[in-house]
């Protein structure tokens, strides 16, 4: 197998506390055929300054574009289009990546040329509490992204796990720049309606939870997710059910910050008003949740060194 060149895209802004751990992740990759596009979207604290001072001291192909803040989705298309590798890559200024990420991924798109996208099973962590780890598992692409469509299941993170083939690219496949929060499931659903998408079961991410982030906008969340089930009901035979969970979750969402009594009686409220929906979505958050949590010592050993060592 050759070493075709790997793209990767990081779209930067306001993320200083995060984005050396993000690049030091990137450069430590034991795939070295690499070129990093940066796109600073506008930060306006001290993200660039960082980003730059770690280029100019560390080996790489690294390249920084500033851009006027235009949102997440703007500055990955825009970093597609700077792209010259074989495969583009993304990730997040606040995700990592383990160090064999790349190479796994590469390796297996090289032995499988009819698959355009792979992205990869990963781990969420929050740094305040690493001791609660949890992993993300997904085998079929189509039932992923009906899952997260209607809110039962988790995100593909396309973002930051995602890599896919330049050549399989049209203009008609890059992120909507018109959705936040909602891009990555909108991107994702566009790939495996026209071309063949995969998972690779090995967790390869690490997905980092923090107070600032737009997926913390349960109210612009909501919105992006109805657009999607409209845009497509006819294409994932999707609808009125769909809606309902969309529904059902976000009520449930909204809860969060209630005390556990107050959540408890509203349960109890659901539950003798046959509001089974909400009933039934409640289950699903709680069974995946626990799923999510059941992670092997070893992995869970391997993530926190990996954090620890990118931190140090």
């Amino acid at each position: 197998m050759g070493s075709p060149l790997v793209t990767i895209i990081v779209p930067l802004f306001n993320k200083e506390k995060y984005i050396l751990a993000t690049l030091r992740s990137i450069s430590g990759q034991t795939y070295r055929n690499w070129e990093c596009v940066i796109i600073n979207d506008g930060s306006s604290d001290n993200s660039l300054l960082l980003a730059e001072q770690f280029t100019s001291a560390t080996p790489g192909r690294w390249k920084i574009v500033s851009q006027i803040n235009s949102g997440p989705s703007s500055a990955r298309n825009h970093g597609i289009k700077s792209a010259t590798g074989e495969y583009i890559a993304f990730v997040d200024a606040d995700d990592i990546w383990l160090q064999n990420k790349l190479q796994i991924q590469v390796e297996y798109l090289e032995k499988n040329p009819d698959v355009s996208m792979l992205l990869s099973n990963y781990i969420i962590f929050n740094d305040s509490d690493l001791s609660d780890l949890r992993g993300i598992r997904a085998k079929n692409v189509s039932v992923q992204t009906r899952r997260w469509l209607d809110m039962r299941g988790f995100g593909g993170l396309v973002e930051s796990t995602g890599i896919l083939r330049a050549s399989s690219l049209s203009k008609d496949l890059f992120f909507d720049s018109t959705l936040i929060t909602a891009e990555g499931l909108d991107f994702v659903i566009r790939w495996d309606l026209q071309k063949k998408v995969e998972i690779f079961p090995n967790f390869l991410t690490l997905y980092r939870i923090s107070d600032n982030q737009l997926h913390n906008d349960v109210e612009l969340i909501t919105r992006n997710a109805s657009t999607l089930a409209s845009k497509y009901s006819q294409l994932l035979n999707v609808g009125k059910k769909t809606l309902l969970r969309q529904n059902a979750y976000f009520t449930l969402a909204n809860m969060r910050d209630w005390r556990k009594s107050e959540i408890i009686f509203q349960m109890f409220r659901y539950l003798f008003t046959l509001n089974f929906e909400l009933l039934l979505m409640a289950f699903w958050i709680i069974g995946r949740n626990l799923h999510a949590k059941l992670l092997s010592q070893n992995t869970k050993k391997i993530a926190k060194e990996h954090l620890f060592r990118l931190n140090a």
